[in-house]
């Protein structure tokens, strides 16, 4: 696949290129006589590129998914594997329901997002792109280029670019109001939007404004759903004797929700029993053993109940303003600003009963009944249901401004000049975060002299924890209100991400060949970007344990909070300057076998004041053998450099992780220091595409392409833990991988006595992993008339065979046709090798009906490495079918009315069990079924809308 010939060899599937839009349109479809393409700055008609484009009308997107067009979009085979609010939302200090694109199973950080063809700012804290940013009352069509445009629009460009386009000349007034509901009769969502749009100023002046608000109030317990109450987890060893599989009702066998007793002394019988009512200790069912450590299958163990989908409620307001001068200059200026509000609700708060938690009681605890109380001290394991849910509650402003100049000079040469400033802040919120000093305080319940129940720090030292409510934790509904307010303690930070970046271009014909003339663009960009965190609680915080008498060590205070808290990171900024050029030289015109051939060249010199100067660029070649037939073919070198983010995450330790030293073949306990890495340079991808398209004259309306790709990204930058497995990279490379380097020891790795034993482990991102994929697109429109009405269908296939992953000191991996696969460290997703998407529209007067069927093909649980599953088969393919009705009323006096119903996952279909081996931990939070397949269930969206 580095070559032509290799490439031709594995077009089997299908790319995603320029649909033909000179065909007769379907009722409600935008007519565009002429695209100017996402992929170059020099070509303006789509079916010109050297690299496959596809071009999406944003209504018949909208039509078919009424929600927002970043989750819309996400249906296109090559988006697969994209994160929206039903990819397993959980919680965290990061909030992980961000709609954030995909492309090409690269990850969400490798492709550009572009909004009107200007760079689309970080608007999360790891740097990433919500696409709910993007205003959709008056955007027009996306753009999506499946191939390396580094060189044409910068770094991040790696998988290709995402571009949303407005309809920057939209005249009149348009309304719409839409409602949904599940099948299950939850989800009760709606949204109301409005767009206007005028000349003014003698027509020199247009001006366009819209607004949209959507209120979706999510799902926000899983088990509202069959699968979710299934409590669908993966469990085993990975052994051929234990392999790892999928079962149902796995529950943690050392907890309960009323409290299951551990560690009393042998003679009180005490261990082994739960509160399985309040105050009352019955026998524990510990269920089946699953294979996993703390893991069972049935029985008394207490799950977790997390969010099936997020809550959100989000307002956006966008305005554009342009004006021509009689000199021919053409201004404009045009703001979006936008207010999220998402929330996620998901673990919940617990008493861990391992020895190193705060967990244990004294035997003559105050809540304890009597019949129950002994000399000594016993731990607890519980979930405490009847507490509010550890939450993600982010409130986010966002907003950018854009505006700009161009015009003509020097006859026909075009110039424009942009600015652009935008501002990112989310503020994210726990508001049930538990403060681990007074938890413990109020944990060690006590009777004062006059028989009241107190907290046992304050018997000898009243002022030491004043107004301190002790808790009751012996049942499923024990805890006091009084108290769980006590311990309770809101934390939160504020992540403001800011970009200013000025852009200039000049493009016009300076010389001409035998065969037209020479098209170039010449381009600059000054761009700074800053990121900031304000937080107030730190990881740091520790529990002061004057006068706790229980769990509390003062020589290794626990956290002061129980739930993760983020440090604060002062502005770090990063600036860039970029310079390029593109030319479009036509080799040859009209000669027999050569319509047109044309050869498409760009570079760029882009200069990182965090990482230094680095070179990106771009050869394509299209040839029309006839008006009929083209040839594309492109080899690009693209890059993507390190974000704030990953140079410089704020440092953070958990100083007392149990960790299995592979080494020594010993458990240590060693803290494991977490944080970005300062000394990162880009990453660079060599891509290589090769396409067909065929418009046959004896099928008009027929368009088909296929293309293939092949992508290799070195210097990869990827998260790594060199805790297990990761050890293991270290040990086999003889100690010279970079990875050894994150672990710390005494000796060399030669030395494997007790005496080596690490000392600490580092978690950082480093510059270190090699990822290859390769496949083919392909893609088949058509249309026309059945029974004298207007047809149009429109089929994609992606096929995506590998996508390998070679790290030093590890066997490379094929992760493609996994179910649960991580490129860089960060968010796992599924990858079908396989995924298509049927849209099919037919027009009966003023009725409109859409289907839309979406595919993807069968996944193992994992493709490669050394874990062993049952069965092996992992799971079938998934189908899901969309319809869209729509029925149009004409009335002069105000306007076209358009009444639609739109029914998601017509046939109801479920999703299959899965769960991640990794995602035990946080069982009935995250997994439990593929990320991407429906979980919501059969969904319909009633709707209206109003034109004049």
């Amino acid at each position: 696949y580095r070559s032509v010939s290799a490439l031709l060899v594995g077009v089997s599937g299908l790319a995603i290129s320029s649909w033909t839009l000179a065909q007769t349109a379907p009722a409600g479809a935008v007519q565009l006589e002429e695209v100017i393409v996402t992929g170059s700055r020099v070509i303006t008609n789509g079916n010109a590129m050297p690299t496959p484009v596809t071009v999406v009308n944003a209504e018949e997107l909208l039509n078919m998914r009424p929600t927002s067009i970043g989750e819309a979009i996400a249906d296109l085979p090559t988006l697969t594997g994209s994160r929206i609010t039903t990819s397993n939302p959980g919680t965290g200090v990061t909030n992980s329901s961000a709609n954030s694109l995909n492309l090409r199973q690269l990850g969400y950080n490798r492709n550009l997002i572009l909004f009107d063809g200007v760079r689309v700012p970080p608007t999360t804290y790891d740097q990433l792109i919500d696409t709910t940013i993007i205003p959709q009352m008056l955007l027009q069509r996306v753009e999506v280029v499946t191939g390396g445009v580094s060189a044409v629009y910068g770094s991040d460009a790696i998988s290709g670019v995402v571009n949303f386009i407005t309809d920057r000349n939209f005249n009149g007034f348009k309304a719409e109001l839409n409602t949904g509901i599940s099948d299950f009769g939850d989800n009760k969502t709606w949204q109301a939007g409005f767009a206007a749009g005028t000349r003014i100023l003698d027509d020199k002046g247009h001006i366009e404004v819209s607004y949209q608000h959507r209120n979706d109030p999510g799902i926000l317990y899983r088990s509202d759903r069959p699968w979710g109450r299934e409590l669908r987890a993966m469990v085993g060893a990975g052994t051929n004797a234990v392999p790892f599989r999928i079962e149902n009702n796995v529950r943690f066998s050392t907890y309960s929700f009323g409290g299951l007793i551990t560690g009393a002394p042998a003679a009180t019988g005490l261990n082994g029993q739960h509160f399985a009512s309040n105050a009352v200790l019955s026998p524990f069912n510990a269920g089946t053993p699953s294979g996993t450590n703390n893991y069972s299958i049935g029985g008394d163990g207490a799950y977790h109940d997390g969010t099936a989908k997020s809550l959100v409620d989000t307002n956006q307001l966008f305005t554009r303003f342009d004006y021509d001068f009689s000199s021919g200059v053409h201004a404009f200026v045009q703001g979006v600003y936008n207010r999220n509000h998402i929330n996620n609700k998901g673990l919940y708060q617990t008493i861990n009963p391992a020895a190193n938690q705060p967990s244990q009681f004294n035997g003559q605890n105050a809540y304890l009944p009597p019949q129950y109380q002994f000399t000594g001290t016993f731990r607890l394991g519980k979930f405490i249901q009847d507490a509010p849910r550890i939450e993600t509650d982010s409130r986010q402003k966002q907003f950018f401004i854009m505006g700009g100049l161009d015009g003509q000079v020097f006859g026909d040469y075009k110039w424009d000049f942009n600015y652009i400033h935008s501002e990112a802040r989310t503020v994210t919120r726990n508001p049930n975060n538990f403060d681990n000093e007074k938890f413990i305080a109020a944990l060690d319940a006590a009777r004062d002299t006059a028989g009241n129940i107190v907290c046992r720090a304050n018997l000898a030292n009243p002022n030491r924890l004043p107004g301190c409510v002790p808790l009751n934790v012996f049942g499923p509904t024990a805890t006091n209100a009084a108290a769980l307010a006590y311990v309770t303690h809101p934390t939160e930070f504020e992540v403001t991400n800011v970009m200013d970046a000025v852009t200039l271009s000049l493009a016009g014909s300076p010389v001409s060949t035998w065969a037209g003339p020479v098209n170039m663009a010449l381009s600059g960009e000054w761009r700074n970007q800053s990121l900031q965190v304000d937080s107030d609680t730190q990881p740091s915080d520790r529990v002061n344990c004057t006068g706790l008498l229980l769990n509390c060590n003062a020589n290794s205070p626990p956290s002061r909070w129980k739930s993760a808290t983020l440090e604060s990171l002062p502005k770090r900024n990063l600036s860039v300057y970029e310079g390029a050029i593109e030319a479009d030289v036509p080799l040859l015109n009209d000669k027999p076998a050569f319509k047109n051939l044309s050869l498409n060249l760009a570079g760029r010199y882009t200069n990182y004041s965090t990482s230094g100067v680095v070179y990106s660029w771009k050869a394509g070649l299209s040839w029309n053998l006839t008006d009929e037939f083209r040839i594309r073919a492109a080899q690009s070198r693209d890059i993507r450099a390190p974000t704030l983010y990953d140079l410089y995450q704020p440092q953070t330790v958990a100083p007392n992780s149990t960790v299995q030293d592979l080494l020594t073949g010993n458990q240590v306990i060693v803290p494991v220091y977490s944080g970005g890495n300062s000394t990162l340079f880009p990453e660079t991808a060599d891509t290589s595409t090769l396409g067909f398209v065929y418009q046959p004259s004896w099928a008009p309306g027929l368009s088909m392409s296929i293309d293939g790709y092949y992508i290799d990204i070195s210097d990869a930058i990827i998260s790594f833990n060199p805790t297990l497995p990761g050890q293991e990279n270290c040990y086999r490379s003889g100690g010279t991988s970079l990875i050894c380097t994150l672990i710390i020891r005494p000796f060399p790795i030669t030395n494997t006595t007790a005496a080596n034993n690490a000392t600490a482990f580092y978690n950082t991102t480093l510059n270190i992993s090699n990822f290859i994929t390769y496949g083919t697109d392909l893609e088949v429109s058509w249309r026309g008339t059945a029974f004298n009405n207007p047809l149009s269908v429109r089929a994609l296939l992606t096929h995506q065979p590998h996508v390998v992953t070679k790290t030093p000191g590890q066997e490379p991996l094929d992760n493609a046709g996994g179910a649960q696969v991580s490129l860089g460290g960060g968010p796992a997703w599924p990858q079908p090798k396989l995924r298509a998407s049927l849209m099919i529209n037919y027009t009966m007067g003023s009725f409109d009906v859409n289907l839309q069927e979406r595919w993807r093909s069968k996944m193992l649980y994992q493709p490669s490495g050394f874990n062993v599953f049952a069965p092996r088969t992992g799971l079938d393919s998934q189908a899901y079918t969309d319809m869209n009705l729509r029925y149009r009323i004409k009335r002069e006096t105000i306007g076209d009315l358009d009444f639609s119903l739109s029914i998601r996952n017509l046939f109801n279909t479920q999703p299959q069990p899965f769960a991640g081996n990794a995602q035990i931990g946080n069982h009935g939070v995250f997994g439990g079924f593929p990320l991407g397949d429906d979980a919501i269930g059969r969904y319909f969206n009633f709707g209206v809308r109003l034109r004049r």
